[in-house]
């Protein structure tokens, strides 16, 4: 340990504790990326639980044992992130919505 402060700037190890500790939280804490926080805060926060695994999906519920069973009310053995976005027969309306608009703003054919 004496060796890595050693190690370190002057600088940094003649700050105040506190101020150590503001230096080493922004040495660990990644900046937010910009890209995940657009847009109304809610939204933001449903993403993040679906990208992280979090959100109230069964499979995501089963893996913390809050739900008996993975199932997607479909009947397909598995309501993860993935089925649910792309596969799952219930959204097929929704997703085929979402991919028109996506098309008509990028102008590639996405359906």
């Amino acid at each position: 340990a004496t060796h890595h402060w050693n190690g370190l700037d002057v600088a940094v190890r003649s700050l105040r504790p506190s101020s150590y500790k503001n230096y080493l939280v922004k040495l660990v804490r990644p900046s937010p990326n910009k890209h995940f926080s657009h847009g109304p805060r809610y939204a933001c926060v449903l993403l993040t639980r679906l990208r992280i695994g979090t959100c109230s999906l069964n499979f995501s519920l089963f893996t913390r044992k809050l739900v008996n069973s993975p199932f997607c009310s479909c009947g397909f053995r598995c309501e993860s992130v993935t089925h649910y976005l792309l596969h799952c027969p219930n959204y097929n309306q929704p997703r085929l919505s979402l991919l028109g608009n996506l098309q008509d703003l990028v102008g590639a054919n996405l359906i």
